[in-house]
C-alpha cells in the first residue's frame, strides 16, 4: 500500500482514484488479457515500483473495472463508476456489486 507521502490525496468526497495514483507515480497501467500490467518510466525508483505493484494488487478488481473500456476510449474514473452504480462507496471502502 502506498504511504500518505506517496499517495495522492482524496479526489472529492473521500474517493481516491487508484488509476490516477499509479499514473502520478510514473506508471502506465493497462489491461492485457484480463491482467493488470504496469509499465514504468525509466526514472522511477525500484522502491516506488514495488509499492506501486502492491497498490495495484490491492485494487486489482477496481482497476480492471476502470480499464475495461472499448479500444480508443479513456479509462473510467472512480467518480464515473460510482455515479452509474458500477462501484459503491460504503463505510470508506469501494464495493463492486
Amino acid at each position: 500500500m502506498l504511504t500518505p507521502k506517496v499517495a495522492r490525496g482524496p479526489v472529492g468526497k473521500g474517493l481516491t482514484d487508484p488509476l490516477a495514483v499509479l499514473e502520478s507515480k510514473g506508471a502506465r497501467v493497462s489491461l492485457v488479457e484480463g491482467e493488470i500490467r504496469l509499465l514504468f518510466e525509466n526514472h522511477v525508483r525500484r522502491d516506488i515500483r514495488k509499492r506501486c505493484y502492491e497498490y495495484a494488487a490491492h485494487f486489482d478488481a477496481l482497476l480492471k473495472v476502470q480499464l475495461d473500456v472499448p479500444p480508443g476510449e479513456d479509462p473510467r474514473t472512480i467518480q464515473q463508476l460510482v455515479g452509474v452504480g458500477r462501484v459503491l462507496w460504503r463505510n470508506g471502502r469501494f464495493v463492486i456489486p
